[in-house]
């Protein structure tokens, strides 16, 4: 039976509710709790069958954190047991109560979700919504939800800053190539979060984002882990595509509780040794290491109170040699910047092999000097990028349900299934050859992490890829200002914009409100047909905008 929506919060009498103001009823209002009986359900035994996690003893590894070189070079994940422990963290002991460390920050908030507003309201920046932690930790035990709210704070600003001070980055993970420069740490700046939940909680099988690996070290509870290898580390990876290997594992939405994963496909897939799944429980004081690629997911076991957790995300010098062929390929653009970082760092410096930064930079000569049909065009004329929507343009839709992406109210919708089109794919492929133009999607999910990441392997899969989306800003004016506003900043004088017809650019301002600006993206923007999709024609009319050179805009 579905249970109210506000149901894990009656504990909390009238002048509380009064003091959170409104952050209580939009968590509510947007509540993805639902009661199944999952409180009475634990997940399954560990199989003998499934293999255990690489192992270190944390204190030999304080010692000497370049037994940890081999792991982090080849990209295989490990567990540090008491690695926390060894290097002395105050957090080891501040944090190991729950009760004691509720008792000292409950005042502290955590965010527990971002309110996103719905896209007709100009992409307004999410908006976190954020609860005590004293009132989280009596929610906590009060719920009875399948999918309980999770503590996953993303910065270490306000009250939140005193936490530094109470754990060091491990050595072996200090250098993260993210920081070789402002602009690099600005592409990625949520990295580091704090990470508190109760039972029930944890993460969807997922990958983290950026080519980035990531580090876990858990200061209170216990949560049990399990990791599958990167698509292209299958033993057959020729014989399969990614979105069947997807499937197999069990990736799903990720507004499915935690435990079903565990409950639905847990045992099924313990017995395929060729998978390559491992898991392991981690305990107090242990760190796991998960390279980039690895899709992992998080249960938190704890049988009362909280589970207290710090991660934090990062692009390894040592990982670099793995990474490079898939960075250069599916991001040049952050290629090229860590080329130019790296081409300036004295060599011994910095942990990657000669022959890695030789590489390098011979990607980056081939890179800046054109090497190819779309290097040549970018070559005569300055960079060009084509923001493209996938609703109505790469993925046909019925006039009824066009646009449907881009207007959902309330969260962002993500879809479970992009249906592209094969013919619209290869437009668009025409036009990146032709033209030399950088992709950046401009879907209203493409603030979701995974929903990128599936999109990004069906393109990939067709030989094209898209750079990062349109950061969202605090600007009136809808998509069209975020556009102007990226151009702008990133000094780009050839620009077009493919959109569905049915999708309102301009915050339903008129064409005779148009600001002169607004006026130029108009001219610069092709419309489709929802239910046909990018054809021949507009992709021509798109290569013309994007191999002309005006005339000062």
């Amino acid at each position: 039976a579905a249970c109210a929506a506000g149901m894990s919060f009656a504990f909390l009498s009238q002048p509380e509710r009064d003091a959170l103001g409104g952050t209580l009823s939009q968590l509510e209002a947007c509540t993805n709790e639902s009661a199944a009986g999952l409180e009475c359900v634990e997940p399954p035994a560990r199989a003998g069958s499934v293999l255990a996690l690489a192992e270190f003893d944390g204190h030999a590894v304080a010692a000497d954190q370049s037994l940890l070189d081999a792991y982090i070079r080849d990209g295989r994940p490990v567990l540090v047991r008491d690695l926390a422990t060894a290097l002395r963290w105050p957090a080891c002991v501040s944090w190991a109560s729950a009760g004691a460390f509720v008792d000292a920050h409950g005042a502290v908030p955590f965010k527990l979700t971002d309110l996103r507003m719905p896209a007709g309201m100009g992409k307004q920046r999410p908006r976190p919504l954020r609860l005590p932690l004293g009132v989280y930790a009596r929610y906590v035990d009060a719920t009875e939800a399948d999918f309980p709210w999770y503590c996953f704070g993303d910065d270490f600003l306000d009250e939140r800053v005193a936490f530094l001070a109470d754990y060091t980055v491990p050595p072996a993970w200090s250098d993260d190539l993210y920081e070789l420069g402002a602009e690099l740490r600005s592409a990625f700046p949520a990295y580091r979060f704090m990470v508190i939940g109760g039972a029930r909680t944890g993460s969807n099988l997922h990958v983290d984002p950026d080519f980035t690996a990531a580090w876990n070290a858990l200061l209170a509870g216990t949560k049990r882990w399990a990791l599958f290898p990167p698509f292209s580390a299958t033993p057959d990876p020729a014989g399969q595509s990614e979105e069947s290997y997807r499937l197999k594992i069990g990736v799903g939405s990720s507004r499915d509780p935690p435990l079903q994963w565990w409950l639905k496909h847990y045992e099924r897939l313990a017995q395929d040794p060729s998978l390559g799944m491992v898991e392991c429980e981690q305990r107090a004081g242990d760190i796991i290491y998960v390279p980039a690629g690895w899709w992992h997911c998080v249960l938190n076991t704890v049988p009362s109170g909280l589970a207290i957790a710090v991660t934090q995300n990062l692009l390894p010098p040592l990982a670099l040699s793995k990474l490079w062929p898939e960075i250069s390929k599916n991001n040049p653009g952050l290629a090229a910047e860590l080329a130019r970082l790296l081409a300036q760092q004295p060599p011994d410096e910095i942990r990657i092999p000669a022959e890695t930064l030789r590489t390098v930079a011979a990607w980056l000569h081939t890179h800046e000097g054109g090497g190819s049909k779309a290097n040549a065009a970018s070559k005569e004329l300055p960079p060009c990028v084509l923001f493209f929507s996938v609703d109505g343009v790469l993925a046909k839709r019925a006039k009824s349900n066009a646009g449907a992406e881009s207007n959902a109210a309330g969260l962002e919708a993500v879809p479970s299934a992009f249906g592209v089109d094969e013919n619209c794919i290869r437009e668009l492929a025409r036009v990146v050859e032709e033209s030399g133009a950088e992709l950046v999607l401009t879907a209203s999910w493409r603030g979701s992490e995974e929903a990128k990441a599936a999109f990004g392997a069906v393109l990939g899969a067709r030989g094209l890829f898209s750079s990062r989306a349109v950061t969202m800003n605090d600007l009136p004016g809808g998509l069209a200002s975020q556009i102007l506003h990226f151009t702008g900043q990133a000094a780009i004088d050839r620009w077009a914009v493919v959109d569905a017809d049915e999708f309102d650019l301009f915050g339903g301002k008129n064409l005779n409100e148009l600001s002169m600006m607004q006026t130029v993206l108009q001219a610069r923007c092709m419309r489709t047909d929802a239910a046909t999709g990018l054809d021949a024609a507009t992709a021509d009319e798109l290569i013309k905008i994007l191999t002309t050179e005006e005339e000062d805009d």
